[in-house]
């Protein structure tokens, strides 16, 4: 059906009876809705906080996506303060990271710089495909890591294969050069025109209706969502399901009498199920962004400062959808320490580092990554290279260092954490539910997190003293992270400046996690929470782990899997 706000909806609730209401418009909940809503003889709802931009620009166009930071149309703004589960094995869950997705392989000169598998595969509605303008410095990219000793590489990523430096494909459609997103790619025509199925914006989503049938035995049975004008029940005849992220999920069991009883008591709300795990168990990857200054003749997209570039470029996009407006041009390098324990033996390290956690369950999950830190093979950062300004010391909002406000050309390098043992939280901080919660993320508190960011750091900012890229640097150029050279520093010093400039990436995960009860798990396999039928949560929420990669297309995923564990099919 027609896309409707909610002023538009409350007359078509009288009549339309919805069988699952789905909280969240976004990379998970619109997946699920599009999936579940293919059942003609089911009714779905899906509620959307935010409004209708299908055909934003800013949304669409690739190169455009940095200008919704902290934009509150676009952005909640969300602020933080000063074993292997039944059924979710990789075998299981591997064929969902291909079923919503249209991999395209590269094109042109960038074959020499993809060693892996990249033939075209599945074909669903999402769309990965490569950048096709190979520039200067990525040529440079490649060569420095190979003469550091780190060759391209050659294993397929999605399989968490191999390291080494390799051109990043992203979700942009390679024909008309727009974003592929959940909007786009489950959103299309023929959704649209389902009867069975609303999506409605701009309708904040204040609480779950709950019925305790007993102890631990509560049934939901719809939601209530309101805007600047109207306020109204959405009843659920089968499921309410929360795919509203990591930082709104537990808000909303919060607010609904679900979780810690102290946090609800403090707000005055009657708890209806008890669990202490709401809301912890936050993670997300550290990231800290270096930025050197390039020599005049190397260009980046910094040059459409010029307004004479950027109406150029615009004009091209617009009108055959070429050029650099529809690209991104990021390559990365995945990297693992050489020495993770620095000679220390590997049992001492585990009982050093588990006795550093703060609770049972994070030593729990510590242990687990102990293991996988131990091994060489086993990535511990992603480098990321950015051909823009990326201003650290302009934050902390990402639309501060994003701001393109210097004179010349820039690379910008973020370093980014994949396994941090580090563990927040989330919690409502009203009982209101237009006040956004308070996020702990306690980011880096764990000493081995900030000991293995510190030592990839020191390896990043060597890329940049090596040929060929030293090449390139603008010799007495800025360095937007600090005027010292790393090189130069002593380790202390580093480190330091690791915690002046890290900032967390939006992979948030973790606060509604599929655990054993007794471990901070809030959900089931099946994803239902704890002592409810009916009430399940998707997405980023329920990783019991962090990804080691970016968390979209493993939200995507999940989102698959998710669909087809409400319908009955495993």
């Amino acid at each position: 059906m027609p896309l409707l706000d909610l002023n538009e909806f409350e007359e078509v609730n009288k009549d339309f009876k919805a069988d699952y209401v789905v909280v969240g418009g976004g990379t998970s909940g619109l997946v699920l809705a599009n999936r579940l809503s293919e059942d003609p003889d089911v009714n779905v709802v899906c509620l959307e906080a935010g409004t209708d931009m299908i055909d934003d620009p800013r949304l669409n166009i690739p190169m455009l996506g940095t200008t919704m930071y902290e934009n509150d149309d676009y952005d909640w703004g969300f602020l933080t303060s000063p074993q292997e589960t039944p059924g979710w094995g990789w075998d299981a869950f591997e064929p969902y990271l291909y079923k919503g997705t249209t991999m395209h392989p590269p094109k042109g000169e960038l074959c020499k710089h993809v060693h892996f598998p990249t033939e075209k595969m599945g074909d669903g509605p999402l769309h990965i495909s490569y950048f096709e303008d190979l520039h200067k410095f990525h040529d440079t990219w490649f060569e420095t890591f190979e003469r550091l000793g780190h060759p391209q590489r050659r294993e397929d990523p999605i399989k968490g294969g191999g390291l080494g430096p390799y051109p990043n494909p992203t979700a942009v459609d390679p024909v008309n050069r727009v974003r592929s997103y959940a909007g786009s790619a489950y959103y299309d025509d023929e959704v649209e025109a389902r009867p069975n199925f609303y999506v409605v914006v701009d309708a904040l989503v204040e609480k779950i209706n709950l019925e305790s049938k007993g102890p631990d035995d509560v049934v939901a049975t719809g939601i209530r969502a309101s805007n600047k004008t109207t306020s109204f029940t959405i009843s659920a005849a089968k499921e309410v399901i929360l795919a509203a992220g990591a930082i709104k999920t537990p808000q909303l069991l919060e607010l609904s009498g679900i979780g810690c009883s102290k946090v609800l008591s403090a707000q005055g709300i009657e708890p209806v199920i008890v669990n202490e795990n709401v809301g912890e168990n936050l993670q997300s990857h550290a990231l800290v962004a270096f930025g050197y200054e390039l020599c005049d003749d190397c260009k980046t997209v910094d040059s459409i400062m010029d307004y004479e570039v950027a109406e150029q470029i615009t004009k091209q996009y617009m009108e055959d959808r070429s050029g650099p407006m529809g690209q991104l041009f990021l390559v990365y390098a995945i990297m693992a320490l050489k020495d993770p324990f620095m000679g220390e033996e590997k049992q001492k390290v585990i009982d050093r580092v588990v006795g550093q956690c703060e609770s049972t369950p994070q030593r729990r999950q510590c242990e687990i990554m102990i293991e996988k830190l131990g091994d060489p093979r086993e990535p511990t950062a992603d480098i990321t290279m950015k051909p823009f300004q990326i201003r650290p010391r302009a934050g902390p909002l990402k639309s501060q260092m994003w701001d393109f406000k210097l004179p010349g050309n820039f690379i910008s390098v973020g370093t980014t954490l994949l396994h941090p043992v580090s563990r927040g939280s989330s919690h409502i901080s009203s009982s209101d539910p237009h006040i956004q919660p308070t996020i702990d993320s306690r980011m880096l508190s764990h000493p081995l997190d900030l000991d293995y960011l510190t030592r990839h750091l020191i390896f990043t900012d060597s890329v940049f003293d090596e040929e060929p890229m030293a090449s390139i640097v603008k010799k007495g150029g800025i360095r937007l992270h600090c005027d010292e050279r790393i090189k130069d520093m002593s380790y202390d010093r580093v480190k330091e400046l690791c915690k002046e400039l890290a900032v967390f990436t939006n992979d948030v995960c973790g606060t509604c996690a599929m655990l054993p009860r007794e471990e901070w798990g809030v959900v089931d396999p099946q994803l239902r929470v704890y002592g409810t039928r009916n009430l399940r949560v998707v997405g980023e929420a329920m990783f019991p782990l962090l990804p080691r990669g970016d968390s979209v297309r493993t939200a995507f995923a999940v989102a698959e899997k998710a669909a087809d564990i409400i319908k009955g099919r495993i």
